[in-house]
């Protein structure tokens, strides 16, 4: 290999963000620091069924920058389990001096850059990059408790309205019969009881 590398890459780290049911995207920038040559890179992943990289080659003017996107596909190569904690994919960019003919054509600079890398094998410089990825966010314990609530909300409104019923039946019954009247508002004190314990019990 060659000598030191004479891009820098930012991030040092490419990092993935969620969610990752659909293709999702982060960015690199190579600056070139060399003041008299252009360089020309490859970018490279031990997992290229999972990711797309734009551009993948080409090449980085003295003393200026390239942006580099590149695209990662679970769906198209998941990981064991769906869980993205095991991966442990990498990538390389490989550099080599070239020199730039005036003028030239794209379709003459990917040829001169594939004619240079092959050539100058002994030349080439390389730097690793590690890829991180941000879990998935789980449900918090406010959500958690927020949706139990509402469950026992829900049930305790529903026996609170079998006890309403009830409690009507037992009105109208009062009503249509005076010799049980003596008795109606001891009925009516448990009933109310009961509708309070249940609630109680049903929100907590």
């Amino acid at each position: 290999m060659g000598d030191s590398p004479s891009l820098s890459i930012t991030p040092a780290e490419l990092s993935f963000q969620p969610p990752y049911t659909k293709v999702i995207q982060t960015k690199m920038v190579l600056h070139n620091s060399d003041a008299t040559s252009a360089i020309a890179y490859k970018v490279r992943t031990t997992a290229p069924k999972r990711y797309m990289v734009r551009p993948g080659t080409g090449t980085v003017p003295p003393l200026k920058s390239a942006e580099i996107t590149v695209f990662l596909n679970l769906l198209k190569d998941p990981p064991k389990n769906n869980d993205v904690s095991t991966l442990k994919d990498k990538f390389q960019v490989q550099e080599v001096n070239v020199d730039l003919p005036q003028g030239a054509t794209p379709e003459e600079i990917t040829e001169i850059v594939k004619t240079t890398f092959a050539s100058n094998k002994d030349s080439i410089r390389s730097q690793k990059l590690k890829t991180t990825f941000v879990a998935e966010a789980t449900p918090s314990r406010v959500d958690d408790d927020a949706s139990r609530l509402s469950k026992n909300l829900a049930k305790a409104t529903e026996e609170v309205e079998h006890w309403k019923r009830k409690y009507q039946l037992a009105v109208s019954s009062a009503q249509t019969a005076p010799a049980a009247t003596a008795s109606s508002p001891f009925t009516y004190l448990i009933a109310a009881f009961i509708i309070g314990f249940l609630f109680g019990v049903f929100l907590w």
